[in-house]
């Protein structure tokens, strides 16, 4: 299956399996200034999304200038987005106030071996997931994430100790690349990684306001730790998505 669209809009849907707003599977998707909004994944996960399938094969899906926002996942994982096999990339979007109500990954859920994802110039925002792993804002059980210029911030895990509740990252055998991101103001704690090897970790320039047994160390390859970015609310900054600015006196 493939589709190729522009400027499209997918809103108050609801599906009984998977992909409230779009799901499909051993896919080729790419989408241009899309917006999912307010759809409900009442089955398998994916609220707004749901791609890629570990049986039928593996999806790929690009993505530009998008904007998930309201999206419910009421049994999977992934409120605004479901990626379980193949190669997600997302350039320049919002992911915010999307909601896992059982599950895991309240913006974005990655599952899967071969499951590769990069994410470029994207919020990820106000997620909440209703998890015993965590990842408010994004969980991550793939085979690798790319996380370059990101911002995640005011997502919430809402079940048991609120565990990394902005980036849950499964393993230290699961890779993840960090460039210029941000990690701040996501309940008790912004980044949990379930090792505190840094192993197939590479963070480099980015601020983590509160880890959790991720090992890394303030002022190491140019990173802050500990730190407080001082953002402004979701506000619109320029270009298709709202951003979080940074405040006056911001260290980042």
């Amino acid at each position: 299956n493939t589709l190729v669209g522009t400027d499209l809009t997918f809103h108050d849907n609801v599906s009984g399996r998977w992909g409230g707003g779009l799901g499909g599977v051993k896919s080729n998707v790419t989408l241009t200034r899309a917006v999912f909004e307010n759809n409900t994944d009442s089955g398998l996960g994916g609220g707004g999304l749901y791609l890629g399938d570990t049986f039928w094969g593996a999806s790929t899906a690009t993505l530009e200038d998008v904007i998930f926002t309201g999206n419910t996942s009421t049994d999977g994982g992934g409120g605004g987005i479901d990626f379980t096999r193949g190669t997600l990339t997302i350039r320049r979007g919002l992911i915010a106030g999307n909601t896992a109500a059982n599950d895991a990954g309240g913006g974005l859920y990655l599952s899967g071996d071969g499951t590769s994802a990069t994410l470029e110039n994207v919020t990820v925002s106000g997620n909440t997931a209703n998890s015993g792993f965590g990842g408010g804002g994004i969980y991550h059980g793939g085979s690798s994430l790319t996380l370059r210029n990101v911002t995640i911030a005011g997502n919430s895990n809402q079940y048991g100790s609120g565990q990394g509740a902005g980036l849950y990252v499964v393993s230290s055998n699961t890779p993840l690349s960090m460039v210029n991101t941000i990690l701040a103001d996501n309940g008790s704690e912004d980044f949990r990684r379930n090792s505190s090897s840094t192993s197939a970790m590479s963070v480099t320039y980015s601020l983590i306001e509160q880890q959790g047994n991720a090992g890394l160390t303030h002022g190491v390859d140019g990173n802050l730790i500990g730190q407080d970015p001082l953002l402004a609310p979701l506000a619109n900054n320029g270009g298709f998505s709202q951003t979080h600015a940074l405040l006056a006196g911001s260290p980042a």
